[in-house]
Order: C-alpha cells, then sequence, then structure tokens
C-alpha cells in the first residue's frame, strides 16, 4: 500500500509539474511587458481555429482503428456517462449557489470537462505493470495494461474533444462588458446630471436571457475543432483512404500528417501558456499598482466547495455506478475500468481555458479555480489512485486466486 502511495504522489506530481512550469512562464511573460493584453485574445483564436485542429485530426487518423469496436463502443459510453454526470453536477452547484445563468453554465461545462490526457500517459507508465498483477485481462483485448490503457487515453481523447468544442463551446457565453463600464460610472459626479440617460444606456445594452432554437444551438456548436474531428473520424472509416494517410512516404502523410504532428507539438504548451497570462491578472509582484479586475463570483470559500465536490464527492459517488456499469453489465476489461474510475476523479481540463479566452468568459475565474484544482489533486489523484486499485484488487482476488489455483501458483499475500 505505500509503494502505491509513492507511485500515485510521484504520477500525479510530476503530471501537475509541467503545467505549473509553463504557466509560470506565462505570468512572467504578463509581467515583464513581453505580451499585451490583446496577445492572449489572438494566441487562443490561433489555437481554437489552426493548432488544434490540426492536433485533433493528426491523432484521429493516426490512431484510431474501425476494427477496434470493442473498446470503442465501451470508451464512448463510459465517458458520456461520466461527463454528463459531471454536467449535472456543475448545474447542481450552481443552483446552490445561485448564480446567474451564465455562471450557471459555466460551471456545468467546467465539471463536465476531467482532464484526459497526460495525466493518464503518465499514470499508467508508472503503475501500468503493477496492472497486470491484478486485473484479470479480458480476452477481447490484447496486449498488457500499459497498451490497453494507451489504446483507451487515443479513444477517450477523441471523444473528449468532441464534447469539449460542442457542449462546452455552447454553454460558455460573454460577459457583458459594457453593461459593467456603465455601472461603475453611473454615480460618477460628472454624469449626475445624466443619471436617466445612462440608466437607459443599461437597459437597451443588457442581454435579454431567451431560448435558443436548434438553430442557434447548432450555430454556436460549430467550430474548427468540431469540424476536424467529423472530418477526420470519416476518413478512418475508409481502410484505403486511411492508408494514405499512414502509410509512410504517401504523399498526404508527408504533406499532411507530419506537417500537423509538428504543429500540434506545440499545443499543450501554449494552452498552459495562455492559463499563465490569465493567472498574471490575479497575481501582482512586490510593489506593483494593483488594478481593478472585473466582476468575479469567485471566493475563497466557493472554491475550496468547488474543489471538494469536483476531486473528492465525484469519485465517490461515481465508483459504484462505473463499477456496476462496466464489470457486470459491459464485462469491461478492469484496465479501462480504472481509467473510468480515474477520469471522474481528475481535475478539470485544462484546455477548457482556450474556450474562455477566445470568448472573454471567465477568464479570472478559470484561472483561479485551475491553480487551486491542479495543485490540490496532487493528494486527492494520489489517494483515488490507491483507493481504485484497492477496490478492483479485492474484487477481482476470488478470479486471481481460481487461476492460480487451477496452476497451482501460491496466491501472494497483499
Amino acid at each position: 500500500m505505500t509503494s502505491l502511495l509513492l507511485q500515485g504522489l510521484y504520477a500525479s506530481a510530476l503530471s501537475t509539474f509541467h503545467w505549473l512550469y509553463i504557466a509560470s512562464l506565462g505570468v512572467i511573460a504578463k509581467k515583464m511587458g513581453f505580451v499585451d493584453s490583446k496577445f492572449k485574445s489572438g494566441l487562443s483564436k490561433v489555437v481554437t481555429n489552426i493548432i488544434l485542429p490540426c492536433f485533433v485530426f493528426s491523432q484521429i487518423v493516426n490512431n484510431f482503428r474501425i476494427s477496434q469496436l470493442f473498446l470503442i463502443y465501451q470508451a464512448i459510453i463510459g465517458c458520456l456517462v461520466i461527463y454528463i454526470f459531471g454536467l449535472f453536477v456543475g448545474f447542481g452547484i450552481a443552483r446552490i449557489l445561485k448564480l446567474d445563468h451564465n455562471q450557471h453554465n459555466f460551471l456545468g461545462a467546467l465539471f463536465s470537462t476531467p482532464h484526459n490526457t497526460s495525466i493518464y500517459v503518465i499514470l499508467i507508465q508508472v503503475i501500468g505493470p503493477f496492472l497486470d498483477t491484478i486485473f484479470p485481462k479480458n480476452p477481447n483485448l490484447v496486449g498488457d495494461s500499459e497498451k490497453r490503457g494507451l489504446l483507451f487515453v487515443v479513444i477517450n481523447s477523441i471523444v473528449a474533444n468532441i464534447w469539449k468544442w460542442s457542449c462546452c463551446y455552447y454553454l460558455i457565453e460573454p460577459d457583458d462588458e459594457e453593461e459593467e463600464d456603465l455601472e461603475e460610472n453611473i454615480n460618477s459626479p460628472l454624469l449626475k446630471d445624466n443619471n436617466e440617460q445612462i440608466q437607459n444606456q443599461i437597459v437597451e445594452k443588457k442581454p435579454k436571457y431567451k431560448e435558443k432554437t436548434l438553430k442557434d444551438i447548432l450555430k454556436s456548436v460549430v467550430n474548427m475543432p468540431l469540424i476536424a474531428s467529423i472530418f477526420s473520424l470519416c476518413l478512418t472509416f475508409s481502410p484505403s483512404l486511411q492508408l494514405l494517410f499512414i502509410t509512410p512516404k504517401a504523399i498526404l502523410r508527408e504533406t499532411i500528417i507530419d506537417v500537423n504532428m509538428t504543429v500540434s507539438k506545440a499545443y499543450s504548451f501554449i494552452v498552459i501558456f495562455i492559463l499563465g497570462l490569465s493567472i498574471a491578472d490575479n497575481v501582482h509582484f512586490p510593489g506593483e499598482e494593483v488594478k481593478k479586475i472585473g466582476k468575479n463570483f469567485l471566493n475563497a470559500n466557493i472554491l475550496f466547495w468547488l474543489s471538494l465536490v469536483k476531486l473528492v464527492i465525484m469519485p465517490i459517488l461515481t465508483t459504484p455506478v462505473i463499477i456496476y456499469l462496466f464489470r457486470n453489465i459491459f464485462h469491461s476489461d478492469d484496465v479501462l475500468t480504472f481509467n473510468y474510475l480515474f477520469l471522474s476523479a481528475a481535475p478539470p481540463a485544462i484546455n477548457i481555458i482556450v474556450i474562455c479566452a477566445y470568448k472573454n468568459a471567465f477568464v479570472n475565474e478559470i484561472s483561479s479555480i485551475m491553480i487551486v484544482m491542479y495543485t490540490a489533486a496532487i493528494i486527492t489523484l494520489t489517494l483515488n489512485i490507491t483507493g481504485f486499485l484497492y477496490i478492483l484488487g479485492m474484487l477481482n482476488a476470488p478470479v486471481i486466486a481460481a487461476q492460480n489455483a487451477a496452476l497451482n501458483i501460491p496466491t501472494p499475500v497483499a
């Protein structure tokens, strides 16, 4: 058990270190004046419309295999169960906090987008060999635990990108800054005589919420990453067409995939760098003039409860559901079941910051949430990893004992 704790701590701390380091570079760059206030918005648009589509296209065409249908449908169902569960939890927390409509949608988007790439890769590589000792392999899948886990990461990241860049793109709406500016100036002595005129301007500019039609929803969710995902998936259904993209020396491989892979290598760095630029607005160096930032509905108390619900309560609630669904109904591979459990315990997706920066919405809030949750995740993920492995190990103990008895192998003592 001690070794599990140390391995989990190492994996979660290592996966968190790289974003702390890069985010720190973003804070320094902003504070030293290397970038101006418009840089973050422009950079987020480049990531959204160019780099992310390249990343999604390359990943799907290179790794998606329609022959792995057994894994694909389980990964999609597992992801949707956890994402939709998080969506309802986010909406519930927003109702308890009595937030307005836009903040309500923001928390729903935040809770439904767990991190799904680097943390998994590091975790699987660190504890992969140990998983083979406690999890029986499903006969429908081949390879060891590490290979099956990494294959899950590929499928999960495809589903996650489609979810984040449709659901979250639709839910997160820009804030009305003009209304805020008018409200700040309404009591100014220079404008007392024009109070009535300004009040009328506020009424005119204040957004009126209306129910969106299906056309409005489709218009809001259609974006470059989603188009790239759908286009890439269509290509993978034709084996002959796919060969043109994955065969070495093929013209499409040389001119498109390799270029996209080169561009996508900068994806994680730029996304976390944007987070650092956002954090810089909330961090002040000694002697620096503190500028007033716009309205922020977060405080220390709300941050604490959001982190507690996302990193502790959600995995506790989802564990029995995931274990029952994938062990008793789907009879899934326990390595994949472990990944579903871990997905429910992971902090929010780091690239949701790009959507917020692109839409100029909740940038200060998202930077505060990210730095708190990712720091807390070093401890919570360690405990969750150990707990999940212990629970699944107990469930598999009779199976392993029976297998060992059949092979006349002594059952190891925990």
